[in-house]
């Protein structure tokens, strides 16, 4: 007889990938549970998600009760009950009945007590904090996602259940890019991996095998002779060595080369179009480029436990990197959302010019010290430090952001960001502000229409005007990162910080001193 499936509840697609992804805790109605590793997961429901060149970027990380217990190296464990409650001595004999028990009213853990059946008690104050390791068992190197465990021993955490530092996501995106000219080509192109296999066969068997493939959907509509045709001339360009291949594991450098095509993109996943931009600004704002139609893939690969990944997630500390699944992954959980986004391009030779002042580069000295304070803090190797560059064009993608919010039918936490920030050969200085709606074909329209010429230059001098002063200020703009090794310098809650799904750096490197001219009169903005 068939074995019976127990239903405990259900999570969205989309929250398997960013909120209970794998190895998280996720709180159902009547118990707690961990998501289970890749190998658990079953396909047969699945759908592909085709975009290579973020496959490109994950192969290349892929290569390289009320309580639980943690690590940094990101392994989960059962709260230790008898242990910790007999001060990490052998319990006695007979049976021992734990009870957690509350004795006060406001909920802190200083009123939590452990009490054992035979008379100990301890309280829950002990177990957490910093200095909560002396009373905890070193790590067990468990895995229960992966049903797992191996050599750790390293000092050990205390975490509520289901708190949000029990589970950061590990993720790449990527907008989608044109591979062609045309519709079917660009359809061809992305499904290459599988629709070149035909190409070596005869036609009339080509075009017989096509409707059994997975990626038919896809190309479909466009019909068996026009994808045949399409699938010949990739071929014909690939033997000729004119077809590009995803090589690098380089996202923002094809992306920033898209935005700055000088003649516009038609296609279903990517278009744009080219915008004057506000007379006022041309000087360091030479170009805007509407995009009333993109597609964002993103990809899970890892997720790390107790401190998320604070800066580049391609830079960081592969450690503390939990894997999803016990072998190497033939395949990772992705989501695909399409929105709408303004790209704006900075003035090279005026962000030059701007950076070469030795006022500039003593502030980035001082957000450069905060920095390596901040990773010798948690015992990570110095470098990694963006550069003044990517500090303001960060921070004036948030200060828009907040001004965008206010304007168009997207909230903030519904506007991303991507800094294309790069000194030297090739260099890059824009940003791109976006919306990406999961499950959705449609947007709302709101965002693109805040790029036209006669909108555009009032919201920034709005946005500008509102970083000059904050509310916290002069707590704000005196904050000195070297102090307690932020990475971040005059910026906070009041001003400029965004929500988590908005912010690709965490909310870190932001300074409106870079920016403009604040309280402190250092005269360091770009546009002061």
């Amino acid at each position: 007889m068939p074995s019976q499936v127990l239903r405990v509840g259900e999570l969205r697609p989309n929250q398997l990938l960013h909120t209970y992804g794998v190895g998280a805790v996720a709180d159902l109605p009547n118990l707690s549970v961990v998501v289970a590793g890749l190998d658990d997961w079953e396909l047969g429901n699945s759908q592909i998600v085709t975009e290579r060149r973020l496959l490109s970027a994950v192969q290349a990380q892929l290569g390289s009760a009320r309580f639980v217990l943690a690590c940094e190296r990101g392994h989960l464990d059962d709260f230790p009950w008898l242990y910790y409650v007999h001060g990490g001595q052998e319990p006695g004999g007979g049976e021992h009945t734990l009870r957690l028990s509350e004795r006060g009213t406001t909920g802190e853990a200083a009123n939590l007590f452990v009490d054992c059946s035979c008379g100990r008690s301890r309280p829950m104050a002990q177990a957490l904090g910093r200095e909560s390791w002396k009373h905890l068992p070193g790590c067990r190197g468990r895995h229960p996602h992966l049903g797992s465990f191996s050599e750790c021993g390293v000092e050990t955490r205390t975490l509520g259940l289901g708190a949000t530092n029990s589970w950061f996501a590990m993720q790449v995106r990527a907008f989608s890019l044109p591979l062609a000219e045309d519709e079917v080509d660009q359809r061809v192109a992305e499904n290459w991996p599988q629709l070149s296999l035909l190409a070596a066969v005869p036609e009339q068997t080509a075009k017989q095998l096509l409707p059994s493939l997975a990626c038919w959907p896809d190309v479909e509509p466009y019909g068996v002779d026009a994808v045949w045709l399409a699938i010949r001339r990739r071929a014909d360009e690939a033997e000729a060595g004119e077809a590009e291949e995803p090589s690098d594991i380089d996202l923002k450098g094809p992306e920033w080369q898209a935005f700055i095509r000088p003649v516009p993109i038609e296609l279903p996943d990517f278009t744009t179009r080219k915008e004057a931009p506000p007379p006022k600004m041309r000087s360091w704002l030479p170009e805007v480029v509407l995009v009333p139609r993109l597609r964002e893939v993103s990809a899970l690969y890892g997720f790390t436990r107790i401190d998320s990944p604070e800066w580049d997630i391609l830079s960081t500390d592969q450690d503390r990197i939990v894997p999803i699944s016990r072998d190497a992954p033939s395949w990772v959980p992705c989501a695909q959302a399409r929105g709408e986004g303004i790209f704006l391009r900075f003035s090279e030779e005026r962000l030059a010019a701007w950076e070469s002042q030795a006022g500039i580069f003593r502030r980035g000295r001082a957000l450069a010290d905060g920095h390596d304070k901040w990773r010798a803090d948690r015992r990570l190797a110095p470098g990694d430090w963006p550069g003044a560059r990517y500090v303001l064009l960060h921070t004036f993608a948030h200060a828009l952001i907040r001004e965008f919010a206010l304007e168009c039918g997207y909230s903030a936490s519904g506007i991303a960001e991507r800094i294309y920030a790069r000194s030297g050969y090739a260099p890059m200085a824009g940003i791109m502000l976006y919306t990406a709606a999961p499950d959705s074909e449609g947007t709302l329209g709101g965002l693109v229409s805040l790029g036209r010429r006669d909108r555009l230059g009032s919201l920034i001098e709005q946005a500008l005007d509102a970083a000059r002063l904050c509310t916290s200020d002069p707590l704000c703009a005196d904050h000195d990162p070297r102090d307690r090794g932020d990475l971040f310098g005059a910026a906070c809650h009041a001003c400029l910080f965004a929500s988590e799904t908005s912010c690709e750096r965490g909310n870190h490197y932001l300074d409106r001193a870079l920016l403009v001219d604040t309280v402190t009169g250092a005269h360091t903005g770009f546009l002061h």
